[in-house]
């Protein structure tokens, strides 16, 4: 989350070291109370799953009254903290632990289209980072493709996490299993090819260099791996490795 929300700040041309530190430390702090408080809500579905059995919860470590206690100290610091860049980026993180915390938890267990939802968890660290520099008036089609970029790859990210891990998803009984079947492979391509369709647009729009040329023969490496293996894992993998290029390539 901080590295997305640094991303957009960025983009913004935002250069102020006390406001990068500030918002790294906000979003750190405000993903960890979401994840903690996540915990909480969801210990009955990672008992079950062997992925999330070493969690603080379901290994004893935790009880869940003492995780959603921690997560929510460290969400009001978070908005503490946040007050001190702008009241617009409290609003933001109000609204990122409405659609986390409650929406996509509450949907994940009876709807496969929660992954929708929770994507759009996955677009607000950005505009965090945008809006601490400049106002939403301000926001310009090169910032809308690299926010649709995040949620694409969210989305796909989370695919590859339940087919890799099919066996648990189905022991804790959540529909997102449903879309695991023989379709998967096609419902995955057209989310990477939408995914790499917005990364070619969105290296469009910036202006062009040699550390852009690099980047696109390594993404279309990627690309090319991505849609001709069939090892999840190594899909898993290469794909986390793009956006983490790609938000070197936004911030570098």
């Amino acid at each position: 989350m901080a590295l997305s929300t640094l991303a957009g700040y960025f983009i913004a041309n935002g250069r102020d070291t006390k406001t990068i530190l500030l918002l790294s430390l906000t979003s750190f702090i405000h993903s960890s109370g979401c994840s903690a408080i996540n915990q909480a809500q969801e210990y009955d579905i990672d008992s079950k799953m062997k992925r999330c059995q070493k969690r603080p919860i379901p290994s004893g470590l935790l009880s869940s009254y003492s995780a959603f206690f921690i997560g929510s100290i460290l969400i009001i610091v978070s908005f503490l903290i946040s007050s001190m860049i702008n009241f617009k980026i409290l609003v933001l993180l109000i609204i990122n632990f409405i659609i986390y915390n409650i929406l996509y938890t509450y949907l994940k267990r009876i709807t496969s289209f929660f992954l929708l939802i929770g994507g759009l968890a996955g677009i607000l660290p950005p505009l965090l980072g945008w809006i601490a520099k400049k106002n939403f008036t301000d926001i310009n089609i090169y910032f809308v493709t690299f926010m649709a970029i995040i949620y694409v790859w969210q989305v796909a990210h989370f695919f590859l996490i339940v087919k890799i891990h099919e066996t648990d998803y189905k022991d804790a009984n959540l529909p997102i299993v449903d879309l695991m079947g023989k379709n998967f492979d096609i419902i995955f391509t057209i989310w990477i090819i939408c995914y790499y369709s917005l990364i070619f647009y969105y290296l469009l729009l910036k202006p062009t260099d040699n550390g852009n040329v690099l980047y696109i023969m390594v993404i279309l490496i990627t690309l090319v791996f991505l849609i001709v293996s069939k090892n999840n894992r190594y899909r898993f993998y290469t794909l986390n490795f793009t956006i983490i290029l790609l938000f070197l390539n936004t911030i570098i």
